[in-house]
């Protein structure tokens, strides 16, 4: 199984300091591949999908 990271490492990962900015990301669809709900456990994000994302990203950057 892949390795996974809480909010917190992985906002750490992405170099993100503002909760709210991480959970926007999340909910707006960015990080959402890589969001996992396992029952009875808080979310949790797959290092291996967020790599993928944060590749993609450099790749191809949002347009401002």
């Amino acid at each position: 199984m892949a390795d996974l990271l809480t909010y917190e490492q992985a906002m750490a990962k992405l170099g993100i300091e503002n909760k709210g900015t991480f959970r926007n990301l999340v909910s707006s669809g960015v990080l959402k591949p890589a969001r996992v709900k396992i029952p009875g456990m808080r979310p949790m994000m797959r290092e291996d999908v967020l790599d993928e994302l944060i590749n993609e990203f450099t790749l191809h950057p949002l347009e401002a």
